[in-house]
């Protein structure tokens, strides 16, 4: 169904430039941007898809330059400032309190995806003028990360599912796939690092990972 109905839709927008061919690109802009926006959705699904799939094929590899010592602490701040955009768009706050210069070993480029992916449903879930709060702290031979939303929370008979891929809780959106979260664990698996879940009305929902590869 989500592979289906991106295609459903370029394919209408196809069939409309078809029917318009003495008109110019820029007066069918409109069918054009949302083609592309549709492929490039598509495109991120296909992607994510694969990467699941070589994970439980057990042929993902990192190569040697991708696995290495890098600041954590940047990336994890590089990837709020991004999100500040989103969140403003969502009117919701987006605070971080991130301690500089927490390094870790692992795929820089994995982890940030996991990092995107949280912020990205914190923002959609924070719900109407509410916040979403990014920390990340060393403790103990590990680096805690967690991001926190306010919003309806999650019921609890769907925490124990929402790392399931294609699991589509209560509060899901309609553009849900059911997908971030499961893919999130996959690359968490292989990072020596753990990921949990915590809901409740007044708290909001927290996503707390432990990273465990050597904080330098």
């Amino acid at each position: 169904h989500e592979l289906k109905t991106p295609l459903t839709v370029i394919l209408a927008n196809l069939q409309i430039l078809l029917s318009h061919q003495d008109s110019t690109i820029r007066n069918q802009l409109k069918w054009v941007d949302n083609t592309r926006e549709e492929a490039s959705r598509m495109k991120q699904l296909v992607e994510e898809l694969l990467f699941l799939a070589r994970s439980d094929a057990g042929t993902v590899e990192v190569s040697h330059a991708a696995y290495t010592e890098f600041d954590y602490s940047d990336s994890v701040l590089n990837c709020a400032l991004l999100f500040e955009a989103v969140a403003f768009e969502n009117k919701v706050t987006l605070n971080n309190d991130i301690v500089p210069g927490i390094h870790v070993c692992g795929s820089e480029t994995q982890m940030k995806q996991v990092v995107t992916i949280l912020l990205d449903n914190a923002c959609k879930y924070a719900g109407l003028h509410g916040t979403v709060s990014v920390s990340l702290k060393s403790a103990s031979h590990h680096a805690v990360l967690t991001v926190n939303n306010t919003g309806e929370p999650i019921p609890s008979s769907d925490q124990k599912h929402i790392f399931e891929r294609f699991y589509k809780g209560k509060n899901a959106g309609p553009d849900s796939v059911g997908i971030g979260l499961a893919l999130s664990k996959s690359v968490l698996n292989r990072e020596n690092a753990t990921v949990e879940v915590q809901s409740t009305v007044g708290v909001g929902t927290t996503f707390t990972i432990r990273f465990y590869r050597n904080i330098i």
